[in-house]
């Protein structure tokens, strides 16, 4: 049986890959997180992890302007992958606090 995944669980799964506790440092990544649950919808996300709409939406916008975020698809591939996952789902989180932009390769 597949067990549901909680905010919960999204908090402290990202805290783990970020190695740090504090929620807001932490932000992005569970908004990422949340959107392979919800899908890539600022609304379901802010209801999901209960925190204000317009800060999801503020990344909401830096995601889709770089890709990650597609419709309500998110291309989240590279956070799986065995060797660089976690370093590319803490860029990503870079990405959705504007302080980079993805560029394709």
């Amino acid at each position: 049986m597949k067990e549901e995944i909680t905010k919960e669980y999204i908090w402290a799964e990202v805290a783990r890959l970020n190695e740090c506790d504090d929620p807001v440092k932490n932000e992005a990544g569970a908004i990422l997180l949340a959107s392979l649950v919800v899908g890539a919808r600022n609304k379901a996300i802010a209801e999901f992890l209960d925190i204000p709409l317009y800060r999801v939406r503020k990344r909401s916008q830096n995601l889709r302007r770089n890709g990650i975020w597609q419709g309500a698809k998110v291309d989240a591939d590279e956070w799986f992958q065995e060797e660089h996952g976690s370093v590319s789902f803490i860029l990503a989180s870079c990405v959705a606090d504007g302080l980079m932009d993805r560029k394709a390769a």
